[in-house]
């Protein structure tokens, strides 16, 4: 069977013959410049996205005309809590709202909580230490957002604040399941909240928001995955026409996607398969661009 291939518009990253030179003595320990740390973290990261892609693209057919119509996925390494606050800010919301929110919300921590935000161009992080000594959380009511997402948003910020080691500090080593119970343990952060921290701002390449509809919409329109006929009926009255959460995993982990492999990268197509805008960590809305064409 014939290798398949990502299209040509994805093979951006060429190859160079090196000569090789006689070994010589290793220079004196020298600190990369800031510049050239993050470029080289971006190659790393755009290695591993490209990666996912030709993996997914050789293995899971039915993706392979959603890889080539839509943009590549964009997920960066983070601040964690930045990404949690953003999450909080986005639930049960469209993304085009939850891109007017977040500026509205820096807004109002910049000129009310000072030193709460601070800017590293390109990157915006939000300090937890100032936004957990807020007295009441509805000061951040000005911003359009809901009084219990408020207090999760400072209840979160004194977590991370008072305890940095046990919901800040974290590297590679700590895994996911253990990422979501202690997000889990905070006020107003559920499973999904969860989930966008992991793939947004700690870059995990193998996170599946089930609780997603996208997600789930996304599964039935490029798998043709149906729902589950035994499933009880809605509030109003109405069976639903998404395929559950427990049918998505199932299939997930199939080999007819991927085996369960780079599903962070499948749960973004899914979103874009099922014609959804989709937020990247710095709040900046990415557009469905084949549904404007």
């Amino acid at each position: 069977m014939p290798a398949h291939h990502l299209s040509a518009k994805w093979r951006q990253v060429k190859t160079k013959r090196t000569r090789k030179t006689p070994a010589t003595v290793a220079p004196k320990s020298v600190a990369l410049p800031e510049t050239v740390r993050q470029r080289l973290e971006q190659a790393r990261r755009e290695a591993i996205d490209f990666a996912a892609l030709e993996y997914l693209y050789a293995s899971v057919p039915p993706l392979r005309s959603v890889i080539d119509a839509h943009p590549p996925p964009h997920f960066l390494a983070c601040d964690v809590f930045t990404v949690l606050v953003q999450a909080i800010v986005w639930q049960q919301v469209s993304a085009r709202a939850a891109a007017k929110l977040w500026p509205r919300l820096v807004e109002v921590l910049e000129t009310q909580v000072p030193g709460s935000i601070r800017r590293s161009m390109p990157h915006l992080y939000v300090n937890p230490g100032p936004l957990a000594s807020i007295p009441d959380p509805a000061l951040l009511r000005a911003a359009g957002i809901p009084q219990s997402r408020c207090a999760a948003i400072v209840e979160a910020a004194r977590a991370f604040h008072a305890k940095p080691d046990l919901y800040h500090n974290w590297n590679d080593s700590i895994e996911d399941d253990e990422v979501v119970r202690r997000l889990c343990c905070l006020r107003g952060v559920g499973e999904w909240t969860a989930h966008m921290v992991l793939m947004f701002a700690m870059r995990r390449m193998n996170v599946l928001p089930v609780g997603d509809l996208g997600v789930r919409r996304g599964f039935a329109v490029v798998f043709d995955l149906k729902p589950d006929a035994r499933r009880e009926q809605g509030a109003a009255g109405r069976r639903s026409v998404l395929p559950s959460p427990d049918a998505v995993k199932k299939f997930a982990s199939s080999a007819a996607c991927g085996n369960g492999r780079f599903l962070t990268v499948v749960s973004y197509y899914m979103w874009r398969a099922a014609g959804a805008d989709v937020l990247v960590p710095d709040g900046t809305l990415v557009p469905d661009l084949a549904s404007t064409v």
